[in-house]
């Protein structure tokens, strides 16, 4: 068993092995995990104020398994059942064989206001436009297109302490260079 210990208020890349949930996205009532699979082997996950991971925090009973698809994941705890601010959490994820575990602990309820995540690209040799599509989940939403010279920029605004979930498409023309898969980021 593997363990990795995450205390965050924001989104953070863990270095461990290979195929461990490598970021999480934080607010005070949800968790994201995000992380790669070489094969479709589905992984259950276990999430409870407990490190003997009962009882499963309400979300999750019933429904622990991820997709089980090939390469990039996201596993989203707290969207139906919100999980509950400055409280510490333990959780487990089992692929197959494979067992990997960490805690994490919800900061405090941010109150009110808005705010914004900046995307800036830097100059492109070949793209001439880009358009972000993003939205409060992985299905997206809402797009934004920008020009790329010299450089593409993107604000998108959205409450604060929410967890945006936004993709990049670059394009010379209508035609798409390179679409890229999806990332996370809190508002701030």
């Amino acid at each position: 068993m593997r363990s990795v210990t995450i205390a965050i208020l924001a989104t953070v890349s863990v270095l461990s092995a290979a195929n461990a949930p490598v970021r999480q996205a934080l607010t005070a009532t949800e968790v994201v995990f995000s992380y790669s699979r070489p094969d479709a082997t589905a992984c259950t996950w276990a999430v409870s104020t407990s490190a003997t991971y009962s009882p499963l925090v309400a979300e999750l009973v019933g429904s622990q398994s991820d997709s089980a698809t090939l390469g990039a994941r996201w596993f989203l705890v707290g969207h139906t059942s919100a999980l509950s601010a400055s409280t510490a959490y333990y959780w487990q994820q089992t692929c197959g064989a494979e067992v990997y575990t960490g805690t994490f602990t919800t900061p405090a309820v941010l109150t009110g206001g808005s705010g914004a995540i900046y995307l800036s690209m830097g100059e492109m040799t070949v793209a001439d436009n880009a358009t972000v599509s993003y939205g409060l989940t992985s299905a997206l939403g809402s797009t934004v297109n920008a020009p790329c010279t010299p450089g593409c920029a993107f604000t998108i605004n959205s409450t604060s302490g929410a967890i945006l979930f936004y993709s990049i498409a670059y394009k010379n023309g209508a035609d798409t260079i390179n679409a890229g898969s999806v990332h996370v980021a809190v508002v701030p």
